[in-house]
């Protein structure tokens, strides 16, 4: 359910100038604190805060988040966040133990855009890290361990509705839910309690070295749409996986020792999609279902095929659950009293 609240409000002019300049919240339990910059809003989160970031640029360089937390954008789609402008966060985030005898737990990220990847561990010996929820975010790469095929010790991470615009590297971690998200290049190292379901894999590595699927196993993929390039660059080192329920671009044959059924193969690229081409993502493009599509309603749960399956589809905007400022109007001058008015459209959301 949506509440739209239209705030009018005077404020006077020496005050004003706040609108014109982004501010980060954070909420410490009962108490709330407003900065400028990220490293602040950072070092004065508490364990279990809140960090409430506006749309605009904000240089975050390499970020290293050693405690329980949430941290909330204004989106990412830039068509949804006029009003506010994309949060768009320019660095890396990384995701480590503060103490290697404490692991870190209960992070969620949603709704920014980050230039650079989302990581887990700087080392060895720090990246015990469970219970992460990454949420309507896009990033460059993700990585659930320090490097690509380190195994790692990262548990229960769900990375749901999300736009991962370069490659997932699994770490081998466990407890792992990728739900919902379009994924444009390839996705290696998964060893076991990890399910895929009503993902977009667009496969645009476009070479023979990043196979779209590499060392996953004992996992679980379903209700996808996966567009590998070519039945012979789609799979390398895979074994004890399942397959139900997918809609394949090329032919597709269930790999020895691995089980499935009803999967949906040969789809032309151009007749999957309602618009879409190629194998690179675009904010241009609609990923529901072409019409006449067999995926419509094929899915394991009998809805369709793809990110707008399910009881809850793909969230049109990416918008974050938090409420969403949807327009706003700010006079350009004062009034005989020096006050100005400022008219603010908010959308409150339950999900």
């Amino acid at each position: 359910m949506k509440k739209i609240f239209l705030i009018g409000v005077f404020v006077t002019f020496f005050v004003s100038w706040g609108f014109s300049q982004s501010r980060i919240v954070v909420q410490n339990e009962q108490q709330t604190q407003v900065f400028n910059h990220f490293d602040d809003a950072l070092g004065a989160a508490e364990e279990g805060a809140i960090i409430y970031l506006p749309g605009g640029a904000i240089n975050i360089g390499i970020t290293y988040i050693e405690k329980e937390l949430t941290i909330y954008g204004a989106g990412h789609h830039p068509e949804y966040t006029e009003a506010t402008g994309i949060t768009m966060l320019n660095g890396t985030i990384y995701m480590r133990q503060a103490d290697p005898e404490i692991p870190l737990e209960n992070i969620h990220l949603e709704g920014f855009y980050i230039s650079g990847d989302i990581r887990i561990g700087t080392t060895t010996d720090n990246q015990n890290v469970n219970q992460v929820n990454i949420k309507r975010c896009s990033m460059n790469d993700l990585y659930l361990s320090l490097t690509a095929s380190t195994t790692g010790e990262a548990e229960q991470i769900h990375v749901i509705e999300s736009i991962i615009r370069g490659r997932v590297y699994g770490g081998g971690a466990q407890n792992v839910l990728f739900s919902k998200n379009i994924i444009e290049k390839s996705f290696w190292y998964f060893d076991g309690n990890a399910l895929f379901t009503n993902n977009i894999f667009l496969d645009g590595s476009n070479s023979t070295v990043y196979t779209s699927f590499r060392h996953i196993e004992n996992s679980t993929f379903r209700n996808n749409v996966i567009l590998c390039i070519s039945s012979s660059n789609c799979f390398r080192d895979m074994s004890a996986n399942n397959f139900y329920n997918n809609l394949w671009h090329h032919d597709f044959s269930i790999p020895t020792g691995s089980t499935g059924d009803n999967n949906i193969v040969d789809q032309p690229i151009e007749d999957i999609f309602i618009h879409h081409t190629g194998h690179a993502f675009s904010y241009d493009f609609d990923y529901n279902l072409n019409q006449g599509s067999p995926g419509f309603e094929a899915a394991t749960d009998g809805f369709d095929i793809g990110i707008y399956g399910t009881l809850r589809p793909f969230k049109e905007g990416s918008i974050p659950i938090n409420p969403h400022i949807i327009s706003k109007s700010i006079s350009t001058e004062t009034d005989a009293d020096g006050t100005i008015e400022v008219e603010i459209q908010v959308e409150a959301q339950d999900e």
